[in-house]
């Protein structure tokens, strides 16, 4: 009976797996798919947890009491925002509703993803030559279609707007690390496989249109490259950094585009970088009318048609109508005020707590999956997107699996 419950969530884990290596490719033709992908992987891996004998098993595989702090944390942050969508002037409308219900949702298999327990059959024979060979496939389809102008997309009927595989970049440059866990590398001959992944997906990623996956990138290797060196030390600056852009970013946002040389701005373009200066710094300055309990949940999707706005030029006002101000952080400042920016900051705490009692040999590859994520989501996303927290969902199941890995 036991082989047969080991049997079972093998098989599960297994295809939860293979299902996280496909998503990158998936994401290609639907750049959507990362909370289906995460919806079916998680259930996997949940039923796979149900074969094992004893309630206990599944109590404490999905709520193991190192996990307390960061529940209790995510719960406090899902409580303030019901708590906001039910006071502020704009109601609980049923579209309102929906988006916390599905941001919920994504934040729950997130959360899932970081503690399910993962059984790979023969992982160490074939995980990291699978995960070098998804990288690879998937900058080479993104260098195709950059250089044929969406060709293949083209030819199979599916749109070939070339920022459709942004998303696709930015998971790649995050998955980086993983290759780098000393577990995957046991067999010299996958050395050089994981090593041209890394150089084909550099390529591949600066082919791309995303700025956001590039920004990455050069985050994700140098934080890798020196936490490979003195992981304690890279793990408690980035953890300050994170902390302290944070808990600052109201004062950071309307003044940025002040701190980055002129060059730099022209280097990068306006489109890509100036122009969400000028964003931060409208969205920074409304902040200020309400500082301690914010404009309300998803305002920045409407801030553009308040009385507020109506008082600025019309170009300062078309700032305002991007959706949001592809800035998670100040978003969060934005909405819920001071009470939103500490329930964030303590968010972030739990979860860097987590992370830094990760022994030093995977610390340098799960430091760096941070400081990219929040980067991006500091320079691109809005808070309320759950495709970008089940693709952060699926990555952090790739990592904990590689994590996991033993010499075959």
């Amino acid at each position: 009976m036991r082989s047969v419950s080991i049997r079972g969530a093998e098989g599960a884990g297994t295809a939860a797996m293979l299902l996280c290596l496909a998503t990158p490719l998936a994401m290609l033709v639907s750049r959507g798919i990362a909370p289906l992908a995460l919806t079916l992987i998680t259930a996997l891996l949940v039923a796979g947890l149900v074969t094992r004998p004893g309630p206990a098993r599944l109590a404490g595989g999905l709520a193991p009491p190192s996990t307390r702090g960061l529940d209790a944390a995510a719960v406090a942050f899902l409580g303030l925002i019901c708590v906001r969508l039910l006071t502020d002037r704009m109601g609980g409308g049923p579209d309102r509703l929906a988006m916390l219900l599905t941001f919920s949702g994504s934040l729950v298999l997130l959360l899932l993803a970081a503690r399910v327990p993962i059984e790979i059959r023969n992982g160490s024979r074939w995980f990291g030559a699978a995960l070098a060979g998804t990288i690879l496939l998937a900058t080479l389809l993104i260098t195709v279609e950059i250089r044929s102008a969406g060709a293949l997309k083209r030819a199979a009927g599916i749109s070939p707007d070339l920022f459709r595989m942004n998303r696709t970049a930015v998971m790649l440059a995050l998955l980086l690390p993983v290759l780098a866990l000393p577990a995957l590398p046991a067999l010299r001959p996958r050395l050089a496989l994981r090593m041209l992944a890394i150089l084909a997906a550099a390529i591949g990623i600066f082919h791309s249109q995303s700025e956001s996956a590039k920004l990455a990138l050069l985050v994700v290797l140098a934080v890798l490259g020196l936490g490979l060196r003195f992981p304690r030390p890279v793990f408690r600056l980035v953890a300050g950094a994170a902390l302290a852009g944070t808990l600052l970013m109201p004062l950071i946002a309307p003044n940025i585009l002040a701190v980055i040389p002129h060059a730099v701005q022209e280097a990068v373009g306006y489109g890509s970088l100036t122009i969400r200066g000028e964003i931060w710094r409208e969205f920074g300055v409304l902040f200020w009318q309400h500082p301690l309990v914010g404009q309300g949940f998803d305002a920045s999707s409407w801030v553009a048609g308040t009385p507020a706005a109506a008082m600025l030029d019309p170009a300062r006002r078309a700032l305002l109508a991007w959706g949001h101000p592809h800035n998670i952080v100040l978003q969060v400042w934005f909405e819920f005020g001071l009470f939103g920016g500490l329930a964030l900051a303590l968010l972030l705490g739990a979860v860097l707590r987590r992370i830094g009692r990760l022994p030093d040999a995977v610390l340098p590859a799960a430091t760096a999956i941070f400081a990219g994520a929040y980067v991006v989501s500091a320079v691109s996303h809005g808070a309320w997107q759950e495709w970008w927290w089940c693709l952060l969902g699926i990555v952090v199941l790739l990592f904990r699996a590689g994590a996991a890995q033993r010499p075959a």
